[in-house]
This record gives C-alpha cells, sequence and structure tokens, in this order.
C-alpha cells in the first residue's frame, strides 16, 4: 500500500476493461481508475500475474503474462500518464502459448520481471522506461524444466531471488555486479530437485527467503533458504490445511511473521521468523474454493500496509479480506479475528 492505498490490479481482459480498483485503507472506499486502451486486437486471453510499484515515479507497472506489453500505469494521473510499453522482439522471445513472465520487483534502479516461459529475465528503468535482458535461461537450465520460475523478490540490499517453478534451484541475482548465483541445497533432493511444479511467490524476512509450495509431493512443504550461505530448511504445512491443486501462491512477511497466501488451501499459514511457530488459520467456510478443492477461487496475492495484511481474491471470490489483528512473537492464533471483508463495490460483507 502506498499513501494509504491499495490498488487491486486486473487478471483478465473483462477485468482490464473495468480498470484498477483503488482501495483507501482509511475509509474502506474503492474507486474504479481507467486503464490505457489495449492495443488491437484486444484479446479476451489477456492474462497479468500482478504488478510493482515504484513509488519514486508514483507508476505500477503490470507484468504481461500472455502479451509483449507491460503496462505502466499512473497512480497520480491515469487517464493522463498511463501508457503501453512494448517488450522489443530483440530483447525477449516469447511463448504464446504459455505465460511469459510471472512475478515483479522494484530494486530501487530496476523493475526485474521473472521468466516463467520468456527466453530472458528482464529489467525496466523507471526513469526511461528501457527494457533491457538481464539473464539468459536456456544457459542456465534445460528446456524440461519451463516454466522457470513463478515470482522474484528483493532482499532490500544487494540481491533479487528467483523463485523456482520447475527450474532445479533458486537463482540469485546480484543488482550490483550482476553476479549469478544458483542455490540447490534442498532438504530433500530427490523431492525438489525435478521437473515439477514447487513453488510459486516468495518473501524475504529474518534473514531467509521462503518460498510457498503451490505443488509438489506430499504432504506439502514450505521452504525457506539462508540468505548468508543458501542453507535451506523445509517446514510440513500443518495438517489441518487441505492443500487442494494449487497451495498457496504468495507470501508476505509484516515484519514478525511470513504469512502465505492460498489459492485452493483452505486457510492461511503463518510462521514466526524468530521463533519458527507454525499457525494454520482456516476460517473462510464462505468462500466457494474452500476445503482443498482443485478450483482456483482464493488468493492471489497478499500485502501488509504497515498495521493489516490483505488478501486480494483471484477469480469467483469477490472479496478483499482484512486482518488488523495479526499473529505476534507471543502467540500465534489460529483464531486471528477477521477485522472486515469489503466486496468489489465498497460495501461490507458479514460472512454467514
Amino acid at each position: 500500500a502506498a499513501s494509504r492505498s491499495l490498488y487491486v490490479l486486473p487478471t483478465d481482459k473483462t477485468a482490464y476493461d473495468s480498470g484498477v480498483a483503488m482501495l483507501n485503507v482509511d475509509t474502506g472506499t474503492i474507486t474504479m481508475l481507467p486503464l490505457p486502451a489495449w492495443p488491437t486486437p484486444a484479446s479476451t486471453s489477456l492474462r497479468s500475474t500482478g504488478g510493482t510499484f515504484v513509488a519514486s515515479a508514483s507508476v505500477i507497472y503490470i507484468i504481461p503474462a500472455t502479451s509483449s506489453n507491460i503496462v505502466k500505469f499512473s497512480t497520480s494521473d491515469p487517464q493522463g500518464r498511463s501508457s503501453i510499453l512494448k517488450i522489443p522482439s530483440d530483447v525477449v522471445s516469447l511463448d504464446t502459448a504459455h505465460h511469459h513472465f510471472s512475478g515483479s520487483t522494484y530494486d530501487g534502479t530496476h523493475v526485474w520481471f521473472a521468466a516463467h516461459t520468456a527466453s530472458h529475465i528482464i529489467k525496466l528503468d523507471p526513469k526511461t522506461d528501457a527494457i533491457t535482458k538481464a539473464v539468459a535461461m536456456d544457459h542456465l537450465y534445460p528446456a524440461s524444466q519451463s516454466p522457470y520460475f513463478c515470482g522474484v523478490v528483493f532482499d532490500g540490499e544487494s540481491s533479487v531471488y528467483f523463485t523456482p517453478y520447475r527450474a532445479s534451484t533458486v537463482l540469485q541475482v546480484n543488482i550490483h555486479t550482476d553476479v549469478v548465483t544458483q542455490w540447490r541445497g534442498w532438504p530433500s533432493i530427490n523431492r525438489f530437485n525435478k521437473n515439477e511444479r514447487q513453488f510459486c511467490g516468495g518473501a524475504v524476512g529474518g534473514g531467509r527467503l521462503w518460498l510457498p509450495p503451490i505443488a509438489g509431493s506430499a504432504p506439502p512443504m514450505i521452504v525457506s533458504m539462508r540468505l548468508d550461505n543458501g542453507g535451506m530448511d523445509a517446514v510440513t504445512l500443518p495438517a489441518s490445511i487441505a492443500p487442494g491443486n494449487n497451495f498457496f501462491v504468495s507470501a508476505c512477511f509484516d515484519g514478525e511473521t511470513v504469512h502465505f497466501t492460498p489459492l485452493t488451501a483452505d486457510g492461511i499459514v503463518s510462521i514466526n521468523v524468530s521463533s519458527g511457530a507454525v499457525a494454520a488459520r482456516k476460517t473462510f467456510p464462505w468462500l466457494t474454493g474452500d476445503g482443498g478443492k482443485t478450483d482456483e477461487t482464493g488468493f492471489r496475492g497478499a500485502v501488509f500496509d504497515g498495521q493489516s495484511l490483505w488478501l486480494v481474491p483471484l477469480n469467483a471470490v469477490g472479496e478483499l479480506i482484512q486482518f488488523s489483528h495479526l499473529p505476534t512473537a507471543a502467540a500465534l492464533s489460529p483464531t486471528v479475528p477477521i477485522d472486515q471483508v469489503l466486496n468489489q463495490d465498497g460495501s461490507s460483507f458479514s460472512p454467514p
């Protein structure tokens, strides 16, 4: 959230035409802001996997999932300063049948886009909007490990870390030297070093990179990696959580605790980075995706605004959920109360 506002980005063409939903977190008011006209022909299969806010420019760069265009959305002047940025064909080759990029982050100088099936990781300079190739995928991974990544996280100091989707390693890029490091010290090499879907999203907290499991062999495991030496540990999901088909797709750190966002899992999992205590919260009985189902009707992401944790809906679910009373180091509780639930039109919703 920036200036006490939270921006909910569209994930498909229908939502794109409706615009960006801006929530004032102090008043609960939701305002729809227009996006620039999509280049013709407009595709109903247009997809996005989120975006990154650059505070110094008051701009959100929306990730192109099935398009060769990056949407530059101005939060200060949506109609006057928003635009469409074309990714040059000589910068990256795109697989038109699959998502090109999945995940982005800002390091203070560049916005990084994680290659899903694209030939390169790319980065964008917000000062000029110049787009350049950063890391070639075919130099590091066989084609069988595409889609490669699903998420990228900045550690706040010197490096960006890319979350392996099918790639066999965590990829670290030093933003100052461009040195690339691959980390492969998986807790179970036979389980994690495979050409299978493993993780999506991520968060940095407590000196570790936290990787949310999107799929994998039972029982599902959250993996954390030490930033200083690449050492990895695994945490098995609480037995009370039914994972479904696409477990978790993002994570959010609130300063003490990492919260994992459920897509088809039927609850939030929270891990305190100091104590290692794990909590599971299963109180979404009104959601159609609850109960570990395989349909993607849960949440696509989460954000911490300095006071509250917000869960952002993906498909059928139409509610933003706010948690003002977060688990603390002293007491991780599975009964953390929901502060409020907002419909897409800004009205309150009372769960049955």
